[in-house]
């Protein structure tokens, strides 16, 4: 039975849910119910069984039996990339929503997307999302709402949580996820900002994001940084003059830096977020990631960064982060540093 807010949408557009499971016997269950219990009804399920060598094909197998919206693709390991446009290529809907094996959307999820995406022309919505390790809830993830801000959060990091995305479908008329082992989301992304479609994200938390140790994130987060700073530099070299200088300049700190070097991209950065109107919380969480990258990263670092944001409004979870890892220099694979990213 159609929902309210399904019934108060103007036109009942399909949705193309698309997932890639590759072993994940564990939380697959979960996942599929999660989809499977949606509100709003009119979608297809096309999952992916990407060669998995445990049980997730017989637990695929056991809701396709019951549920006629699943359609399962199986066959041999090929990868994400490969697997998600396997998906869309048979994909029948006006939208393309993703989903991950290990996570959960919220019961709601597409209707609000859709009810949101209809009423405002956007072509990829995302959400906020909550983290989780299976037991507790961690942190709240959120993501810059309106176009622009996405835009140039694009400069060095993702702007959207993928298995939280829904996506116009002509926006895979013109692309493809392209054949990374990582950061393949973070491409797609640039490709359709430089592609002129319109994003944004929703404030309401629409996934539960699971924290586990097989995740790509973690088990190739250095090979997932490279690739993110080669996708980002031709992101804004793409873009214009001003950006090119910015992007020299990033791959300048990131090699070796200097307070005077990092102190000049900063006010540069800042220049360039106040002529593309970013709000103040966006263009914080960027130069903070670029203090981050800057090598090495130490308290000179901080003043600097301190000096440079002297007039933005900050929070102190932010802050503390930040100085923390300033001070210490925590390296990017430590256990402290996961502890940061997941609780402050």
């Amino acid at each position: 039975m159609a929902s309210k807010e399904q019934n108060m949408l103007s036109r009942n557009p399909k949705i193309s849910v698309v997932m890639s499971v590759y072993n994940s016997e564990q939380y697959l269950a979960e996942a599929i119910e999660s989809i499977l219990s949606q509100s709003f009804t009119n979608f297809e399920f096309i999952i992916v069984n990407d060669g998995s060598t445990d049980s997730s094909l017989s637990i695929i197998d056991k809701y396709a039996n019951t549920d006629s919206r699943i359609k399962v693709i199986s066959r041999g390991n090929k990868g994400l990339p490969t697997s998600l446009n396997e998906a869309i290529d048979i994909a029948t809907g006006e939208y393309i929503a993703r989903m991950d094996a290990d996570d959960r959307s919220m019961p709601a999820r597409f209707e609000k997307q859709i009810k949101f995406m209809e009423k405002e022309g956007v072509d990829i919505c995302g959400s906020a999302i909550q983290l989780f390790d299976g037991q507790n809830d961690l942190s709240i993830w959120r993501y810059p709402e309106n176009d622009k801000d996405i835009r140039f959060t694009l400069i060095l990091m993702s702007p959207f949580a993928h298995p939280a995305v829904m996506i116009n479908s002509k926006v895979f008329l013109k692309l493809r996820y392209k054949d990374y082992s990582c950061a393949q989301d973070y491409a797609l992304w640039c490709e359709i900002a430089l592609s002129n479609f319109c994003m944004a994200n929703m404030s309401d938390i629409l996934l539960r994001y699971r924290c586990h140790n097989r995740q790509i994130s973690k088990t190739s987060d250095k090979l997932q940084r490279d690739r993110t700073f080669e996708i980002s530099q031709t992101y804004l070299n793409a873009i214009n003059d001003e950006t090119q200088n910015i992007a020299l300049k990033i791959r300048k700190i990131t090699a070796t830096s200097t307070p005077k070097l990092l102190n000049e991209l900063l006010k540069d950065i800042k220049t360039y977020s106040t002529k593309s109107n970013v709000c103040n919380e966006v263009s914080l969480n960027v130069i903070r990631a670029l203090v981050r990258v800057a090598s090495p990263t130490n308290f000179k670092m901080f003043l600097v960064y301190r000096d440079n944001t002297k007039d933005m409004s900050k929070d102190f979870k932010g802050e503390l982060y930040i100085l923390i890892q300033s001070l210490l220099m925590i390296n990017r694979e430590s256990k402290a540093y996961q502890f940061l990213k997941r609780y402050i």
